[in-house]
Protein backbone atom coordinates (compact mmCIF):
# COMPACT_ATOMS: atom_id res chain seq x y z
CA UNK A 1 0.00 0.00 0.00
CA UNK A 2 1.37 3.15 -0.90
CA UNK A 3 0.69 6.86 0.89
CA UNK A 4 -0.81 9.79 -1.39
CA UNK A 5 -1.97 13.31 -1.04
CA UNK A 6 -4.86 14.47 -2.98
CA UNK A 7 -6.26 17.86 -3.71
CA UNK A 8 -9.86 17.65 -5.12
CA UNK A 9 -11.95 20.83 -6.01
CA UNK A 10 -15.82 20.49 -5.95
CA UNK A 11 -18.93 22.89 -7.73
CA UNK A 12 -19.68 25.01 -4.92
CA UNK A 13 -23.57 24.34 -5.41
CA UNK A 14 -22.96 20.46 -5.00
CA UNK A 15 -22.14 21.80 -1.59
CA UNK A 16 -25.29 23.66 -0.71
CA UNK A 17 -27.74 21.35 -2.47
CA UNK A 18 -26.34 17.82 -1.07
CA UNK A 19 -26.77 17.52 2.47
CA UNK A 20 -23.38 15.87 2.62
CA UNK A 21 -20.17 17.49 3.61
CA UNK A 22 -17.44 17.74 1.17
CA UNK A 23 -15.50 15.74 3.05
CA UNK A 24 -17.82 12.73 3.03
CA UNK A 25 -18.02 13.51 -0.72
CA UNK A 26 -14.31 13.15 -1.13
CA UNK A 27 -14.47 10.19 1.14
CA UNK A 28 -16.97 8.23 -0.74
CA UNK A 29 -15.32 8.77 -4.29
CA UNK A 30 -11.82 7.32 -2.97
CA UNK A 31 -13.05 4.52 -0.78
CA UNK A 32 -15.87 3.87 -4.30
CA UNK A 33 -12.15 2.94 -6.15
CA UNK A 34 -10.35 0.99 -3.17
CA UNK A 35 -8.57 3.32 -1.26
CA UNK A 36 -8.42 3.50 2.38
CA UNK A 37 -8.56 7.78 3.81
CA UNK A 38 -6.73 8.27 6.96
CA UNK A 39 -8.02 12.38 6.74
CA UNK A 40 -9.91 14.92 4.87
CA UNK A 41 -10.75 18.30 5.71
CA UNK A 42 -11.95 21.40 3.66
CA UNK A 43 -8.84 23.35 2.67
CA UNK A 44 -10.45 26.31 1.05
CA UNK A 45 -13.56 27.68 -0.27
CA UNK A 46 -11.97 30.12 -2.45
CA UNK A 47 -12.31 31.63 -6.04
CA UNK A 48 -10.41 29.85 -8.73
CA UNK A 49 -7.70 31.63 -10.66
CA UNK A 50 -9.14 30.66 -13.67
CA UNK A 51 -12.59 29.19 -14.75
CA UNK A 52 -12.92 25.38 -14.55
CA UNK A 53 -16.31 24.41 -16.57
CA UNK A 54 -17.65 27.72 -16.40
CA UNK A 55 -17.12 27.83 -12.47
CA UNK A 56 -15.20 30.57 -10.31
CA UNK A 57 -15.52 28.82 -7.26
CA UNK A 58 -14.77 26.32 -5.75
CA UNK A 59 -14.85 24.52 -2.49
CA UNK A 60 -10.88 22.76 -2.29
CA UNK A 61 -10.72 19.39 -0.40
CA UNK A 62 -7.18 17.83 1.13
CA UNK A 63 -7.66 13.81 1.11
CA UNK A 64 -4.55 11.46 2.46
CA UNK A 65 -5.00 8.12 1.60
CA UNK A 66 -3.49 5.11 0.82
CA UNK A 67 -3.84 2.56 -2.31
CA UNK A 68 -2.62 0.49 -4.94
CA UNK A 69 -0.71 1.51 -7.68
CA UNK A 70 -3.53 1.72 -9.94
CA UNK A 71 -6.26 3.93 -7.14
CA UNK A 72 -5.27 7.29 -8.68
CA UNK A 73 -6.09 6.71 -11.92
CA UNK A 74 -9.02 4.86 -10.70
CA UNK A 75 -9.91 8.26 -9.13
CA UNK A 76 -9.05 10.33 -12.28
CA UNK A 77 -11.25 8.30 -13.92
CA UNK A 78 -14.29 8.93 -11.89
CA UNK A 79 -13.65 12.53 -11.37
CA UNK A 80 -14.13 12.49 -15.00
CA UNK A 81 -17.40 11.10 -14.89
CA UNK A 82 -18.41 13.02 -11.50
CA UNK A 83 -20.75 15.85 -11.76
CA UNK A 84 -19.71 17.34 -8.33
CA UNK A 85 -16.22 17.18 -8.69
CA UNK A 86 -14.46 20.09 -11.12
CA UNK A 87 -10.93 18.71 -10.86
CA UNK A 88 -8.06 16.54 -9.19
CA UNK A 89 -4.99 15.94 -8.24
CA UNK A 90 -2.94 13.13 -6.47
CA UNK A 91 0.92 12.90 -5.51
CA UNK A 92 2.84 9.70 -3.85
CA UNK A 93 4.21 11.02 -1.11
CA UNK A 94 6.58 8.97 1.99
CA UNK A 95 3.88 8.94 4.72
CA UNK A 96 0.33 10.42 5.96
CA UNK A 97 1.26 13.50 8.22
CA UNK A 98 -0.21 14.23 11.64
CA UNK A 99 -2.82 16.26 12.60
CA UNK A 100 -0.33 18.67 14.12
CA UNK A 101 2.13 18.80 11.03
CA UNK A 102 -1.22 20.45 8.73
CA UNK A 103 -1.98 22.67 11.47
CA UNK A 104 1.43 24.20 11.25
CA UNK A 105 1.49 24.09 7.47
CA UNK A 106 -1.94 25.51 7.72
CA UNK A 107 -0.23 28.61 10.27
CA UNK A 108 2.89 28.63 7.75
CA UNK A 109 0.88 29.09 5.19
CA UNK A 110 -1.55 32.07 6.65
CA UNK A 111 1.61 33.76 8.41
CA UNK A 112 2.13 37.38 7.05
CA UNK A 113 4.78 37.38 4.43
CA UNK A 114 8.13 38.65 4.85
CA UNK A 115 9.92 41.37 2.30
CA UNK A 116 12.89 39.27 1.53
CA UNK A 117 12.22 36.54 -0.39
CA UNK A 118 15.88 35.35 -0.39
CA UNK A 119 16.13 34.92 3.56
CA UNK A 120 12.42 33.49 3.36
CA UNK A 121 12.68 30.62 1.02
CA UNK A 122 16.42 29.25 2.32
CA UNK A 123 14.40 29.41 5.70
CA UNK A 124 11.95 26.65 4.57
CA UNK A 125 12.02 23.25 4.43
CA UNK A 126 10.46 20.79 1.84
CA UNK A 127 6.97 20.79 3.68
CA UNK A 128 6.58 24.45 3.75
CA UNK A 129 7.65 24.53 -0.39
CA UNK A 130 4.23 23.27 -1.27
CA UNK A 131 1.56 24.08 -3.68
CA UNK A 132 -0.44 24.91 -1.27
CA UNK A 133 1.55 28.13 0.19
CA UNK A 134 -0.20 30.17 -2.60
CA UNK A 135 1.55 33.14 -0.51
CA UNK A 136 4.81 32.26 -0.86
CA UNK A 137 4.40 31.31 -4.92
CA UNK A 138 3.13 34.15 -6.12
CA UNK A 139 6.08 36.29 -5.05
CA UNK A 140 8.19 33.49 -6.98
CA UNK A 141 6.22 34.20 -10.32
CA UNK A 142 6.40 37.56 -12.12
CA UNK A 143 3.60 39.57 -13.49
CA UNK A 144 3.51 37.97 -16.68
CA UNK A 145 3.58 34.48 -14.83
CA UNK A 146 7.11 33.47 -15.45
CA UNK A 147 9.18 32.24 -12.49
CA UNK A 148 11.78 34.35 -11.32
CA UNK A 149 15.87 32.87 -11.37
CA UNK A 150 17.36 31.43 -8.90
CA UNK A 151 19.50 34.94 -8.63
CA UNK A 152 16.45 36.84 -7.97
CA UNK A 153 15.30 34.24 -5.76
CA UNK A 154 18.21 33.66 -3.83
CA UNK A 155 17.16 29.85 -3.62
CA UNK A 156 19.58 26.84 -4.16
CA UNK A 157 18.86 24.54 -6.94
CA UNK A 158 16.84 22.15 -4.95
CA UNK A 159 14.32 25.04 -3.86
CA UNK A 160 14.17 26.07 -7.41
CA UNK A 161 13.53 22.97 -8.14
CA UNK A 162 10.95 22.68 -5.55
CA UNK A 163 9.41 25.51 -6.09
CA UNK A 164 8.97 25.20 -9.49
CA UNK A 165 7.38 21.89 -9.46
CA UNK A 166 5.28 23.45 -6.44
CA UNK A 167 4.18 26.42 -9.48
CA UNK A 168 3.25 24.13 -11.73
CA UNK A 169 0.84 21.58 -9.07
CA UNK A 170 -0.72 25.09 -7.99
CA UNK A 171 -1.86 26.05 -11.33
CA UNK A 172 -3.26 22.96 -12.31
CA UNK A 173 -5.30 22.31 -9.74
CA UNK A 174 -6.37 26.18 -9.83
CA UNK A 175 -4.70 28.30 -7.12
CA UNK A 176 -2.39 29.87 -9.18
CA UNK A 177 -3.00 31.60 -12.94
CA UNK A 178 -1.40 30.43 -15.77
CA UNK A 179 -0.71 34.02 -16.64
CA UNK A 180 -1.89 37.09 -14.78
CA UNK A 181 -4.84 39.14 -15.79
Amino acid sequence: MRHYEGMFILHNREITDVTASPEATVRALVEKVGGEVQSARVWANRKLAYTIDGNQMGTYVLVFFTGDIDVVARIQREVKLSDRCLRSQSFLIDGAPSEEQLSELQEAIQRPGRKDLATETRGFDKEIIDYKNVPLLRRVVSSQGKMFSRKRTGASALQQRKLRNAVMRARFISLLPFVAT
